[in-house]
């Protein structure tokens, strides 16, 4: 985080240059895409509607890069939402369709609506695909740090502009390059790091006057505008701007975390753990004797965690420490490499020689189906707490108890006990937050490939 000095902004203080967001490498491969769907579609229609392949194979694609141009298509606005842009795609294909259907009226033809269907799905389909594939190369190049940054200037009152940087910082998929400025060196700031945006955090001196001022000289440079509405982990489908007149209120919709989706969640949940329980009843079998014969004790670790609402339940495990593991644990409070909340030691003397198989697979979690087949648990969730754990939680920490705990998660898929207390706080906070049935799949999805890389399995 860099902290910029200069001159105080005054009116007309940025000359007017076009903005380094309004030309990017991928245009052109998205206007290649878009000439290669025009001929695609015109292929789909030149012999159904009747016109020669010459006039069909120009006509068409003039005509789809018409329509993407007119719905904005080709503009590259930083930070664009990739279901906005989806959107234009979709927009655009529709007018083609109805482009068509008035050329066929003009030369009195009659396109069967078939046909008109194929048009629309062709275009759109391979439009979206160097798209997708742009969007695929340029999210990989962010999180490796080897993408084109564009500079961002964030500006307004010195401890949200921190909490902002550190928040953005956390992900590098955007690809910003994040400086900062005080709100009189804005102007050196755009000057010097030809921003592409400017990142305006409301507050005293920047109130809906001095934002509309900053935006029209911001136009002069084609540098855009965001303002901070001071929301942290707030998804886009749980955010919408509404405009009662001429004032813009952003809409936070709360979660849903009752009705018909977890009703669907509860019972997918519940056949797939059963289903699972039951194919994996023999490898399971052979655990729990390798178990037994390593060291005495009991198979079976159960251990009393919080679920929803904070009500307790018995929670199940292979066990993977010694038997007499608890009582050790009191001598070892200065092995704790965690901190006070949690209590975790990469090289925990307790652990059993098969334990620490089991627990570099995750194959120590597996009894906890039962607890999903129960209804204590959800096969994705917040992490299960030790009720000695809630007793140091700050308040905001006990939103995690709004949803069942689950035996994976976004802590578990963003590196488990490798985590900090507050990023593992946060990630469950995030899931609570804007949970969707789409994310529980996309937790699903990265959990086989968290558990096959051992990352904070100790």
């Amino acid at each position: 985080m860099v902290t910029l000095t200069g001159e105080a902004a005054q009116p007309g203080f940025l000359p007017a240059r076009r903005g380094a967001q309004q030309v990017l490498p991928d245009l052109p491969l998205i206007v290649i895409g878009d000439v290669l769907a025009g001929l695609a579609g015109a292929l789909a229609v030149s012999e159904t509607i009747a016109l020669s392949s010459p006039v069909a194979f120009f006509l068409v694609p003039s005509l789809w890069l018409l329509c993407v141009g007119l719905f904005h298509g080709y503009e590259r606005p930083l930070l664009r939402p990739w279901a906005e842009e989806m959107h234009r795609v979709v927009e655009a294909g529709l007018a083609l369709t109805i482009g068509v259907v008035g050329i066929a009226a003009v030369w009195s033809l009659e396109p069967e609506p078939i046909t008109l269907l194929g048009l629309f799905l062709v275009t759109v389909s391979v439009s979206v695909v160097p798209r997708a594939a742009i969007r695929v190369w340029q999210l990989r190049a962010a999180e490796r740090g080897r993408s084109r940054q564009q500079c961002v200037v964030v500006t307004g009152p010195r401890p949200d502009v921190e909490r902002l940087v550190a928040e953005l910082h956390r992900s590098r998929k955007h690809g910003l390059h994040i400086v900062t400025s005080e709100i009189g060196h804005l102007s050196d700031a755009v000057l010097e790091h030809r921003a592409a945006a400017v990142i305006a955090v409301p507050c005293a001196e920047l109130g809906p006057s001095q934002l509309r001022r900053i935006g029209w000289e911001l136009e002069r440079t084609g540098t855009e505008l965001f303002v901070a509405p001071g929301l942290l982990d707030v998804l886009p489908s749980r955010a919408a701007v509404a405009s009662p007149g001429t004032v813009a209120l952003v809409h936070v919709r709360a979660p849903q975390l009752s009705g018909v989706r977890k009703i669907i969640k509860d019972a997918c949940e519940r056949s797939a753990a059963l289903l699972a329980l039951v194919l994996l009843a023999p490898v399971l079998a052979l655990v729990v004797v390798a178990i037994r014969l390593d060291s005495p004790g009991p198979a079976v670790f159960r251990q009393v965690r919080l679920g929803r609402h904070g009500r307790p339940f018995t929670m199940l495990k292979l066990r993977t420490m010694r038997d007499d593991a608890e009582l050790l644990r009191q001598g070892m409070q200065e092995l704790n490499e965690s901190d006070a909340v949690l209590f975790k030691v990469r090289e925990d003397p307790r652990v059993t020689r098969v334990g620490k198989v089991l627990r570099r697979y995750s194959i120590d979690e597996v009894p906890q189906l039962v607890n999903v087949v129960r209804g204590q648990m959800a096969l994705v969730g917040p992490r299960p707490p030790l009720p000695a754990e809630t007793l140091l939680y700050e308040q905001d920490v006990h939103r995690r108890f709004a949803v069942k705990p689950g035996v994976t998660g976004l802590w578990q898929v963003s590196g488990r006990s490798d985590l900090a207390w507050e990023d593992a706080v946060r990630l469950d906070l995030h899931y609570v937050d804007n949970w969707s049935l789409a994310l529980d799949v996309r937790i699903l999805a990265r959990t086989a490939r968290a558990v096959l890389r051992h990352a904070g399995a100790y």
